[in-house]
């Protein structure tokens, strides 16, 4: 199941706060207190007596935390991510997160409920009312691996093309996530200009790696 309620809940006055001090935009409520996918985030001093800070402060070890705004119509491209979110809906009408492995819709109802995410799975997101749909999104932390014989690895492009970040959200991300969750790979880093890689990894995952990367992009090991 891709999407699950948790046991942190607020009152829907708690929502109702947050909702009247919207912003214009996406924003971004905390910031890094050391490795960005690592070290838990702290959140930012101008948030620190918001209602904002209420809500997220009581999810452990969080990263990031941004609330999202989708437009009325739009949705996303299909990809999955490395690391798993929390999900909170604070405005919104027939929005959804979808599951477009298992080809199931899941509507997180503005009800002041943290619903965390399996974001491992191919999906989107989808705002098909009439209003704009804003959800604050926590990143969960990513795990340090267990294993003793890590070798570094980057996974770059071997092309110039418009589609490498989508080509890489769709085939590696999953299986990232899913090798972070059994602690076989450590110190992942991003370059979203270009997009390439750089982690370590359990040596004996080297070949089930380069079976999961696009064509578009080369395995290199240390």
């Amino acid at each position: 199941m891709m999407i699950k309620k948790t046991n942190f809940q607020f009152s829907l006055s708690d929502v109702q706060k947050v909702i009247a001090i919207l912003p214009d935009d996406d924003i971004v409520l905390n910031e890094p207190t050391g490795d960005f996918f690592y070290d838990p985030w702290t959140i930012k001093e101008e948030y620190k007596n918001s209602a904002f800070n209420k809500l997220i402060s009581a999810l452990p070890n969080i990263g990031q935390a941004r609330l999202i705004k989708l437009e009325s119509g739009e949705s996303y491209y299909a990809h999955a991510d490395i690391d798993d979110r929390y999900h909170m809906s604070i405005q919104g009408n027939h929005s959804y997160l979808i599951d477009l492995v298992n080809n199931i819709m899941y509507s997180v109802p503005i009800d002041g409920c943290w619903y965390h995410m399996d974001a491992g799975l191919i999906h989107t997101a989808g705002n098909f009312g009439e209003i704009y749909r804003f959800q604050i999104v926590v990143r969960n932390l990513l795990l340090h691996s267990v294993s003793s014989n890590l070798v570094h690895v980057t996974v770059k492009p071997n092309t110039v093309n418009n589609k490498l970040r989508y080509y890489l959200d769709n085939t590696l991300s999953s299986w990232l996530n899913k090798t972070n969750k059994k602690q076989m790979m450590d110190q992942f880093k991003v370059d979203i200009s270009t997009c390439t890689l750089n982690f370590l990894l359990d040596k004996s995952l080297i070949e089930d790696l380069k079976n999961n990367v696009h064509q578009n992009f080369d395995v290199i090991i240390a």
